[in-house]
């Protein structure tokens, strides 16, 4: 098992109450002939958390302890399949245990939701689909792209619409409808820049959270 790095996309999620947003990017330079093996990528995603751990098969996945919004980026798993997977508190005890089939040659995120319990914490587990033909040979974007995908890991909530806007061309609007708990949208391919975030509740349009 070992870091993973440098294929560039964000992942969008929406993580903490009143539907904050959190925006993780990471350079990882992909393989495309991965031979088998699983790459999978940790975030904590439990408000006001902190030092959660992966562990899979026994094995401490990448660097350890993350905190709320943190994520270090892919790991990479020798031998595709399932796999016993455990979160561990920062004092050493199992919080979740549960045996998660890993796609060979495929990029996967484990989402940590709810409340650090052993009664509320749960998996939210997605596949990580990127268009290989858009990568060049060193498994980076080609051009000024980004891919972006929107995550609802809001427990107990109704669902939500996210509107992006580019600062720098207010035409570069991509949206992302109708995010139930634990659904995501597929990545889209957008311009690289800063952005203005819109978080909506999808059934009343009401506007929840702006970010920049």
């Amino acid at each position: 098992m070992k870091d993973y790095k440098g294929m560039r996309f964000w992942v969008l999620g929406v993580i903490i109450l009143l539907g904050a947003v959190l925006s993780c990017t990471d350079n990882v330079e992909a393989d495309l002939n991965l031979n088998g093996k699983s790459y999978v990528m940790f975030i904590n995603a439990v408000p006001e958390s902190s030092g959660l751990s992966l562990f899979v098969d026994d094995t401490l996945v990448g660097q350890g302890m993350a905190d709320f919004g943190v994520t270090k980026g892919y790991y990479e798993i020798n031998k595709a399949g399932t796999k016993k997977t455990e979160i561990v508190a920062a004092d050493g005890s199992i919080l979740l245990s549960q045996n998660v089939f890993l796609k060979p040659e495929q990029f996967m995120s484990i989402f940590a939701v709810r409340k650090v319990t052993s009664d509320s914490l749960i998996y939210v587990l997605l596949l990580d689909k990127v268009n290989s033909s858009l990568l060049t040979n060193q498994g980076n974007l080609k051009g000024d792209k980004a891919y972006v995908r929107f995550v609802n890991v809001v427990p107990d909530t109704l669902a939500f619409d996210l509107n992006t806007t580019l600062s720098s061309d207010t035409t570069a609007n991509v949206p992302f409808s109708n995010a139930t708990f634990g659904s995501s949208s597929a990545f889209s391919e957008i311009k690289a820049g800063d952005y203005k975030l819109e978080l909506r509740n999808s059934n009343t349009e009401a506007l929840l959270r702006t970010k920049n």
